[in-house]
Formats: structure tokens, C-alpha cells, sequence
């Protein structure tokens, strides 16, 4: 039998005591032991608890415990807990036993410290730098400038930046957690599948498809040469670690690029880092929204779907991972800024544009933009092939744009302003032809297709032409929101006026072709048409923003202001009776951030007149407002905003209260509760009940009836919609903010007249 315990109780073999089951205690091999078949393992240890821990070979030849523990930290390190020690010097007299050691320890710890890079870039440096002064004149910048590294000295700089990165920066624990997103990879197949239904769905304008394909492809190569296709199984870890710290390598150094380099021989560099593995997750990330669910492009080759929101949650974490890298690197290079600006984006999109960490991400976009020196890149840059150079244009265009959209949204002043930017304006090529250009050598050629006013001589609308409108259209948006967020200007009625002409100015000198104008129904055919169709509403809405402040201001302009809020709401169902069908994300979008500000003041201006007319005042007093087809346009605008109402939206919450607020007012307008003077005693319910008992007769109450099933014939209203004073909407209680009284219709759309949203698409920012 087996030896007796302090307890006196016969000690369990070594299988039995690990998995907690009870033993028999028989010699040599116990009953469970033979009876599983692992009578080689049946061993009773007279004291386990001794036993060190079991080393196991990770596959470079070295041992490691099992069970690695942390490093610990400053907070959790054992010994003293007098943090005084970590920085306090000993005096110069003869130490004491205790001193020597705490001497040793602070020798050991700097011993530990990360050595200084052996190259930073501090970044983009301006005219009042300390640096400006030795680069002018051009004589000074020839004597001073450094010299050129040779191939040797970039091999020992690059050698250098491993041992940097070994030194402490990165820890296994970082390599460990590198490699479980290299693991993601072996999904590539079903990535690039995804990349290809954005591609072909959104026809993104920054990162087209043949920059998709560039890293997808390298990535690839990467993988099968770091994972072979039946290597085996049993070094996979060890095959991803090694993966992972050659991809840690390459983010430490430096990336660098010239005049006649190909696209193939930069993306083969820039594909293996962390900034661009983490792009390719954002990429993903976007996709998943817009993506429908049980598409075909959700399933993999053995017939298993993907879901995609859990995969949109992944592409998150994996995507902040990466940059957690980054900055952990300090790397500085231009796929960052291309990583932190599609971040930002799938930030956005997954938790809404109010939500605070897409706002601080901008803040982190927006300072790599001004590192980088995108903002005033050189006139002739020779460090740079032309395919660079037309991504940088487009990545500083769509970061200047985004911060306008949330400056805009949230009412806060833009982060990248335009009197400190000198930015170039994007080729107005495809993508497809810039590349060939590039390889070819044949810029020459290239930039005879672009005429003197930059627009391409052929007509043709293209990737660089969206580039082009939108930065043109963010110029102008940042000149609107200076008159609308600063509160320092004076003589606002004619510097309005100012902008307004400039504003008119600018479109009419846009090239015929990018003009669009409703016509035949406003029934868009093509995706170019729907593109200019959604680019009018922009426009609209600045002249919209700019009638706005005007009346706020001054009190003018009020007939205009409705004027451009009917056709902003008039082209705006055209357009979404289009996209619905199609994309219910990007529909819910617009009926958010354009339609709701325009729908906004007309159901403002619905309100008014209901009560002007239960006044004592003449209604003749009123100026002509078609009644009529306001009340139509905004019901049919409701039955879409509550058709396309999904509660994994991030901007739910601003779509479901802009709901409730269009349906009230309509119900307000069309149930004849004219009577604006009760005191504020009674409920949402009460009040309903009151407006359908003082109808004025049956005759009334016939022709309210009448309108009503008119108006449902007419507008396709869901049944759920019930306007009528007998059957009265009341919104929920628990919607912060929102007015329960139905005696003071104005203030249901205070909040409403409170806020300027933004406009365009996030989906197009790829």
C-alpha cells in the first residue's frame, strides 16, 4: 500500500490527486491508473507540493516553465513598499548592508532599461521650429543636412532596432499575444472574400481595391511561408511566435520608400507590420456592417457560417491591439495614419458618432496627420513614388473630412484646421491608372489626361473625383462652422452673406458632368448618379447650416431656410428609396444626419402655424407653406426611419428619439388638438382623449378620418403609425429628455433645433 500522510490518510498516486478523484492506493499501479491505461504514470510522490515545476521545449531549443509568470510591475513587485527607494540616490558615505543592496537592486534595474533608439524621427517640423533656422537659406540646409545612411549603416541601424526591441520594449507576453492574431490569419480565405464585398459595394475613394489587394496578397505570401501548408502541427506556437517577433522586427524600423519604387516592392514592407494587419481587420470590421446576414460571403469552405457581429467585436480588439503595438514601438509611419483613420471609422459605425472614444481616436489621427507632415507635404517630394504620394493626398483628405463631420455632429471645433494645411488636392485618376503610371515611369503621360482646372479632360467620374468633391465641400463645411461655433464674430448678417456667395460660387464652377439636378422622378440608375445625388444633399445642407445661424442670429431668412429644408427633404427620400434597398446601414444614416436637422424645423414650422391659427391671430398674417406636402414627406420619412430602426446601431438612440419626435408632431398636426391654453395637468393619454371629444361634430371628425386613410393611401404608413386623436401615439417614458406634455407642442422639438449633425456616410472613408 502507499505511504501514510501527516493526517494519517494513505497518500494518492499522481494522476488521481491532479484531476481530485478518489484513488484505491493499491501498488504498484491503483485501480483508475489501470483501468485508463496509464499505468506508467501511476507514481506516489511522498511530498507533490515539492516537486519544481515541469519544463517543456518551446522549439528554439530552450526551456521554459509551463506556467510563465508576469514580470511584475512596480505595483505588484514583492519586497519594500517604499516607492521612494526606486528613485532615491544613496548618499556618497560608506553604505550599510541594506544600502549595498538596495544600491545593487537600482544598478540591476537600470541595467534593465530600454536603450535609446538609435533613430527617431521627431516628425514634421515647421516654420517656428528650433530646426527652421538651419534650413534656410538653401546653402545652410546643403552644410548641415545629414548625409545619407550607406546600405551597411541601414543594416546596422536595423540590426541595432532588434536588439532595441529585444531589450525590454516588447515582452514574450506581447509576442504571445502578436501570435494569437497571426493565428486569425489561417481565415484569410474568408478576409479577402469580405474585402471584395466592400470593394464592390461602397467603391471606397482612400484605400481602393488594389490597395486591399496589395496587403491581403503579401499577407498571404507571409502565411505560407511562416505556415506552411502541412508543416507540422506540433511547432505551430512555436512557427507563430517566431512569425510574430519578425513582424515586431519590421514595425521597430524605419520604412522607408523612393522616387522609383514599385507598388509591389513597397507593400511587400509595409504589409508585414502591425499597422497594416490591424488596417486589414478595420477594413473588415466596416465591412460587417454594411455586409447582410447569412450572405454567401459569411461562409466557409466546410459549410460553418460566421457571425458577423462577434466578428465585428474581434476586428475591434485585434485593430486597437495593433496599435497598442505601435505605440508601444513609437513607430511612426504612414500605414498608422491609414490604421487610425479606418479605426476611427469602425469606431463610428459601431458605437455611434456621440460615443467619446471615436472622438479621442480623431484626436490620435489627427496628431500623426500633423508627425507625418500631411498637412504640407513638399512640392516636389523625391522620397516617394507617385502612388504614395496620391495616398497621402487621399488619407489627409478623408481624416480633414471626418473631422469636420464630427466637429459638425458634436458642435466642437475642428481638430485639422485649414489655415494651417497646405494639402495637395487628390489626382482626379482612378487608383488603377495612378498605379500603372507609378510602375511605368510614365507620369508624364498620365498628367496630360488632367486638365488645367485638375479635373480629368475625359469627363469620367472616379475614385479621384469623390477625393476631389469631398475635400472641395470640407473647405467649404470648416468656413460654415467658423461662423456657426465661434463666439467672437461680429457683423454675422454680412459675413453670411459673404459665405453664401462663396458657397454659390464654388458649385457653379464645379465641371458640368458632377452636377446633379432631380429629374425624371429623381429615379437614380447608376451608382455615379446616387454618389451626386448624395453630394447635392451636402451642399443643401450647408446652405441649409448657413440660412440657419442666419435666422438664429438676425431673424431674416426664415422663408428661405424652409425653402431648402422641403428640398433637402424632397431629394433626400429620393435618394433613400434607392439605398434602402440595397444598404440599410448607409440608409439609416442619412435619414439621421441629414434628414432629421430638416425635418426638424419643418415640423418646427407645422407647429407654429397649428398654433398661430388656434390664436387670436390671423391666419392670414402666415406666408404661403405647402401643408400638405410637408405633412407627407415627413411621414413617409418617419415610415423609413422606423423601418430601418436596428438596435445594434450605434446611433439608435438619436434615430429612435428623432422617431418619436416626427411622429408626435404629425400626430399633433392631423388629430385637430388645436387647443395649445389647457394648463399642463393631464397626461399624453388624457390629453388624446380630450382632442377626440371636442371635435367640432361628426362632420369634423369625418373629414379627419378621410384625411388620415388619404394620407396612408398615398405615404405606404405602417399600420403601427396611428395618427387619429382616437388611437394617439404616446412615446415612451423612459426616453431621457423627452417632453410628456402635449399642451406645449413647441417643446417637443427643442433638442431638435439644439443640434447640427453631419452628413455624408462613413462607409465611403475606405
Amino acid at each position: 500500500m502507499s505511504t501514510r500522510r501527516r493526517n494519517g490518510q494513505l497518500s494518492s498516486c499522481e494522476p488521481c490527486r491532479k484531476i481530485k478523484l478518489r484513488c484505491d492506493h493499491v501498488l504498484p499501479v491503483c485501480g483508475r491508473c489501470r483501468q485508463k491505461g496509464q499505468s506508467d504514470r501511476c507514481i506516489y510522490h511522498p511530498a507533490p507540493l515539492t516537486q519544481p515545476r515541469l519544463l517543456v521545449n518551446d522549439g528554439s531549443g530552450s526551456l521554459l516553465s509551463k506556467k510563465r509568470k508576469h514580470q511584475p510591475s512596480l505595483l505588484t513587485k514583492k519586497g519594500s513598499t517604499n516607492f521612494l527607494e526606486q528613485y532615491r540616490i544613496p548618499t556618497a558615505t560608506t553604505p550599510s548592508k541594506n544600502e549595498a543592496r538596495r544600491t545593487s537592486s537600482v544598478d540591476e534595474h537600470r541595467a534593465k532599461r530600454p536603450k535609446r533608439p538609435v533613430s527617431f524621427s521627431t516628425g514634421f517640423l515647421g516654420p517656428s521650429s528650433y530646426w527652421s533656422t538651419f534650413e534656410e537659406p538653401e546653402e545652410s540646409s546643403r552644410i548641415l543636412a545629414p548625409k545619407p545612411a550607406s546600405s551597411s549603416e541601414q543594416t546596422d541601424a536595423h540590426v541595432n532596432s532588434e536588439e532595441d526591441m529585444e531589450s525590454s520594449t516588447v515582452d514574450l507576453e506581447q509576442i504571445g499575444f502578436g501570435a494569437r492574431i497571426l493565428a486569425l490569419l489561417d481565415d484569410l480565405p474568408l478576409f479577402e472574400n469580405l474585402l471584395r464585398f466592400r470593394s464592390e459595394h461602397t467603391r471606397p475613394w482612400i484605400f481602393g481595391e488594389m490597395v486591399t489587394k496589395e496587403v491581403s496578397e503579401t499577407l498571404l505570401a507571409s502565411h505560407n511561408h511562416w505556415m506552411p501548408h502541412g508543416a507540422n502541427t506540433k511547432n505551430q506556437k512555436s512557427r507563430l511566435r517566431a512569425w510574430s517577433k519578425h513582424i515586431f522586427n519590421n514595425s521597430a524600423s524605419t520604412l522607408s520608400s523612393h522616387r522609383n519604387m514599385t507598388v509591389s516592392e513597397y507593400f511587400s514592407v509595409a504589409s508585414t507590420r502591425w499597422e497594416s494587419i490591424g488596417l486589414m481587420f478595420a477594413w473588415i470590421g466596416i465591412t460587417t456592417m454594411m455586409i447582410p446576414d447569412g450572405h454567401e460571403c459569411l461562409r466557409l469552405e466546410n459549410g460553418a457560417t460566421v457571425d458577423k457581429h462577434e466578428l465585428r467585436t474581434l476586428a475591434i480588439e485585434v485593430s486597437e491591439t495593433c496599435l497598442g503595438f505601435c505605440d508601444k514601438l513609437a513607430t511612426m509611419s504612414d500605414p498608422v495614419s491609414w490604421l487610425l483613420l479606418q479605426h476611427t471609422v469602425l469606431l463610428l459605425d459601431t458605437f455611434g458618432d456621440s460615443d467619446y472614444r471615436p472622438w479621442r481616436k480623431l484626436g490620435e489621427l489627427s496628431t500623426v496627420i500633423f508627425a507625418l507632415g500631411l498637412h504640407r507635404p513638399k512640392p516636389n517630394d523625391s522620397s516617394a513614388p507617385l502612388f504614395l504620394l496620391e495616398i497621402r493626398r487621399r488619407v489627409m483628405t478623408g481624416a480633414f473630412l471626418l473631422d469636420k463631420q464630427l466637429a459638425t455632429l458634436l458642435g466642437r471645433p475642428p481638430r485639422i484646421a485649414w489655415q494651417y494645411c497646405d494639402a495637395q488636392m487628390p489626382l482626379d485618376l482612378p487608383y488603377e491608372d495612378i498605379f500603372v503610371a507609378s510602375d511605368g515611369k510614365d507620369e508624364d503621360n498620365m498628367m496630360k489626361r488632367i486638365g488645367p482646372d485638375g479635373w480629368n479632360v475625359d469627363g469620367q467620374f472616379n475614385s479621384g473625383s469623390q477625393a476631389r468633391l469631398y475635400l472641395i465641400f470640407a473647405i467649404m463645411r470648416e468656413k460654415i462652422l467658423a461662423l456657426v461655433l465661434s463666439p467672437h464674430l461680429d457683423d454675422m448678417a454680412r459675413r453670411i452673406s459673404e459665405t453664401c456667395a462663396e458657397h454659390d460660387r464654388l458649385r457653379s464652377t464645379m465641371p458640368e458632368a458632377l452636377k446633379w439636378t432631380p429629374s425624371g422622378g429623381c429615379q437614380m440608375t447608376d451608382p455615379e448618379e446616387e454618389f451626386l445625388a448624395h453630394f447635392h444633399l451636402e451642399f443643401l445642407n450647408n446652405d441649409f447650416m448657413l440660412h440657419r445661424v442666419l435666422v438664429k442670429e438676425t431673424g431674416d431668412g426664415k422663408d428661405k431656410l424652409l425653402k431648402v429644408a422641403r428640398e433637402m427633404l424632397t431629394a433626400l427620400l429620393a435618394l433613400v428609396s434607392r439605398t434602402m434597398l440595397r444598404s440599410r446601414y448607409e440608409s439609416i444614416w442619412i435619414l439621421c444626419f441629414i434628414g432629421l436637422p430638416c425635418a426638424g424645423v419643418l415640423a418646427q414650422e407645422l407647429l407654429r402655424r397649428l398654433q398661430s391659427r388656434s390664436s387670436s391671430s390671423s391666419a392670414f398674417d402666415l406666408a404661403p407653406f405647402p401643408r400638405s406636402e410637408v405633412i407627407q414627406n415627413l411621414s413617409v420619412f418617419a415610415s423609413h426611419l422606423n423601418a430601418l430602426l436596428n438596435d445594434r446601431d450605434g446611433n439608435h438612440d438619436i434615430a429612435l428619439k428623432g422617431l418619436h419626435a416626427i411622429r408626435n408632431v404629425l400626430d399633433h398636426v392631423l388629430s385637430g388638438d388645436h387647443d395649445f391654453s389647457r394648463p399642463n395637468n393631464n397626461s399624453n393619454n388624457d390629453a388624446h382623449k380630450a382632442a377626440g371629444d371636442n371635435q367640432d361634430g361628426p362632420a369634423a371628425s369625418t373629414s379627419l378620418s378621410l384625411e388620415n386613410e388619404r394620407l396612408l393611401a398615398t405615404t405606404g404608413i405602417p399600420d403601427d403609425m396611428a395618427f387619429t386623436a382616437s388611437v394617439g401615439w404616446a412615446p415612451p417614458s423612459d426616453i431621457p429628455g423627452w417632453f410628456m406634455d402635449d399642451t406645449n407642442g413647441m417643446e417637443f422639438m427643442t433638442w431638435l433645433d439644439k443640434l447640427d449633425w453631419g452628413q455624408d456616410t462613413l462607409l465611403s472613408y475606405s
